[in-house]
């Protein structure tokens, strides 16, 4: 009986520092719900415009992507319009890069060029009509086991010494790298910032508008809203859950 007493506050504890975890955790699922069932709203009440009849403001367009300049996936080489990566381990993503060289949105009535911005580095998508995955462990780390391909470790390479070290420093974790991109012609759904071309630091100036991408999508708005819809509502519930779980632990 003594020796139980003498345990419990330690066993209530590791419950108290559970709770925290699943708590925290719940609150990253339900942040992230909530800013998709933001962008399904604001998708929701922006009416899709004709390239010609684009206004300054927020705007959203649907049609074919054609490239403004050559563009080549760093990694496979595959040339396309835009691409983007994403790679890290299970748990944190060591890297993020995509084609700033931007992209025209082309339909029946013009073309305006789509000109990446930041935020898109922080965001999935909608999934990318052509992807290229990679995955395994760095060479040398293990042996015996998948290693990573070397199309990924020549684009590594060439990342900068920062970039490698953390790398090097997840050498002993399971690597998953994935080059996402659309070609010329694919069918492309964009929400963005519309703004004048002759705004500062714009390398088109003969266009009258460009757009600053804020959403990218592979499909019609309502497929796109439907897919995203089912997606933060998993999301949105179990954040909650999680949250709940872990204050239980937390207070009792």
């Amino acid at each position: 009986m003594v020796s139980s007493k003498v345990h419990l506050p330690q066993e209530a504890g590791c419950s108290k520092f559970s709770g925290a975890i699943i708590a925290i955790m719940g609150l990253f699922f339900l942040v992230g719900g909530l800013k998709k069932y933001l962008t399904v709203q604001k998708m929701a009440i922006t009416p899709t415009s004709k390239v010609r009849s684009a206004a300054v403001g927020l705007v959203e367009l649907y049609g074919k992507a054609r490239p403004a300049v050559e563009v080549m996936g760093p990694i496979s080489n595959e040339k396309c319009a835009y691409w983007r990566i994403f790679a890290g381990t299970k748990d944190d993503r060591l890297l993020m890069d995509q084609s700033w060289k931007g992209f025209y949105l082309e339909d029946e009535t013009g073309k305006i060029l789509i000109k990446p911005s930041q935020k898109m580095l922080f965001g999935e998508g909608f999934g990318f009509p052509h992807r290229n995955e990679y995955e395994g462990f760095l060479p040398g780390e293990w042996f015996g086991i998948k290693q990573i391909e070397k199309p990924f470790l020549d684009y590594l390479k060439l990342q900068p010494k920062g970039v490698q070290m953390l790398f090097e420093q997840n050498s002993h974790k399971y690597l998953r790298a994935t080059e996402g991109y659309i070609k010329d012609g694919d069918p492309v759904y964009v929400l963005g910032r519309a703004v004048p071309s002759g705004k500062e630091g714009s390398d088109f100036s003969d266009e009258n508008i460009t757009v600053e991408m804020e959403e990218l999508g592979y499909s019609s708005e309502s497929d796109l809203a439907s897919k995203s819809r089912s997606s933060f509502i998993i999301q949105i519930v179990g954040g909650i859950a999680l949250i709940a779980l872990g204050l239980f632990l937390i207070i009792f």
